[in-house]
């Protein structure tokens, strides 16, 4: 048993990494039970929020208020006649707000991630506790890197 790390820290390299550890794979083939499976299905339904919450409220909004204030920049920059003491440089600025627009897209792509992981995560919860693995949810599921016993 691996005590340096929480369930939910598992779960988040499962998350990010793709492949569960050894302690994860044993606590998921051996040790739960229907009441453990469904706390866990809890869990990690909080943790995906988790996620998708800060991705939102702090990457998405904290991005986009950037981008408007290099916008605004960049108009300054380009009104020579008011704003040229301050020496504003326009190709800067609109590197800057390049860099930023690829962030914001980044943000959206792990949004997508996340809410991808948690569709599968869903229903492999929903057929763990149903006790009944298809070879199709059983791939995805051994795709996270959980070997699942032959059924």
């Amino acid at each position: 048993k691996n005590t340096t790390t929480s369930v939910q820290d598992e779960f988040m390299q499962l998350l990010l990494w793709g492949k569960a550890s050894l302690e994860l794979q044993g606590l998921l083939m051996s040790q739960l039970t229907v009441k453990g499976l469904k706390k866990l299905g809890q869990s990690m339904e909080s943790s995906y929020s988790s996620i998708q919450k800060l991705v939102i409220s702090h990457l998405q909004s904290g991005s986009e208020a950037l981008l408007y204030h290099l916008s605004e920049l960049k108009g300054m920059a380009l009104w020579k006649q008011k704003y040229e003491s301050l020496g504003l440089d326009v190709t800067g600025i609109e590197e800057a707000i390049t860099a930023v627009g690829s962030f914001i897209l980044k943000a959206n792509e792990l949004l997508q991630y996340v809410r991808i992981k948690n569709v599968m995560c869903k229903r492999a919860h929903v057929l763990l506790l149903s006790g009944c693995l298809c070879p199709k949810y059983r791939l995805a599921l051994e795709r996270l890197g959980l070997q699942l016993p032959a059924v």
